[in-house]
């Protein structure tokens, strides 16, 4: 991105310098425009170190390369001459230090050599994005399968624990029906014939709760 936004300044600032030589000088209002560039130019360069991670080894040697160029040197001494500081209304950068399609060449290598490794940086941006994209899916792909699983675990548990409750109300509500309809009338029945008799206590067989 930052080398994109490089590329698209740099050939802003030096479309204009051919008015420089073809009107006699660089008028000032184009002047204040190739400075302003220039400068938006520098201030993204300097960005690079930002985006450094995302490029390679080779990406980085090859911006190296490009800064420290002979087309990096052209335009460095063209930039010395147009802002040399002027009059107001004064043009200036008549006399450039070299000619107008010798600048013009070094500039389309360097904004052709920004733009790939802008491009570059962009594709190797995407691949890391998507391989981070990726990875944030195998990672809800397995916690979410780990989710399942435990809820299938809690799940089974929880129907076995119901199954036996269940189980053990069952068959506590049957020995408390025989108990009240069985038991206890026929224990009445011995006591009124006067043979006596002693209920025994209910036995819990399922637990103490």
């Amino acid at each position: 991105e930052f080398l994109v936004r490089s590329a698209d300044l740099l050939a802003r600032s030096t479309s204009v310098v051919g008015a420089a030589v073809g009107a006699g000088g660089l008028p000032s209002d184009l002047r204040t425009y190739y400075l302003e560039q220039s400068g938006a130019y520098d201030a993204e360069l300097a960005e690079v170190a930002s985006i450094s991670p995302r490029l390679g080894q080779n990406e980085l040697a090859t911006f190296e390369a490009l800064r420290g160029s002979a087309a990096a040197a052209t335009l460095d001494a063209a930039r010395t001459v147009l802002a040399e500081p002027r009059d107001a209304d004064a043009a200036c950068g008549a006399a450039l230090p070299v000619a107008v399609a010798a600048h013009d060449s070094a500039a389309a290598e360097l904004v052709d050599g920004l733009h790939r490794l802008g491009t570059e940086e962009l594709r190797q941006g995407d691949a890391k994005d998507q391989e981070q994209a990726a990875e944030q899916v195998r990672t809800a792909v397995v916690l979410g399968t780990l989710l399942l699983v435990l809820a299938g675990v809690v799940l089974a548990v929880a129907v076995i624990m119901v199954n036996r409750l269940v189980r053990r109300l069952a068959r506590l509500r049957d020995d408390t029906l025989r108990r009240a309809e069985h038991d206890l009338p026929a224990a009445v029945e011995r006591v009124r014939a006067g043979r006596g008799d002693v209920l025994e206590d209910p036995v819990v067989r399922d637990g103490q709760d």
